[in-house]
């Protein structure tokens, strides 16, 4: 996943479906393979603007503990 977010760096244009599909013919592997890695590399990308799915997770359960 990490060649996919360093092609959508060099082309902001570039969709994470179609950088995977490029990155895996590029490296022989299944596009389809790489898929569930894209839509998690959509949530967790360290420049995306929000929370990520892990700091998500924390703080609910920070929530649930501190709220009783």
């Amino acid at each position: 996943m990490r060649l996919v977010a360093e092609a959508r760096k060099e082309d902001w244009e570039l969709s994470v479906n179609a950088a995977v599909v490029r990155i895996g013919q590029h490296v022989g592997v299944n596009a389809t393979r790489c898929g569930a890695g894209a839509s998690r590399l959509r949530s967790t990308r360290a420049n995306a603007p929000g929370t990520t799915t892990s700091d998500a997770q924390r703080i609910k359960a920070l929530e649930a503990k501190y709220a009783s």
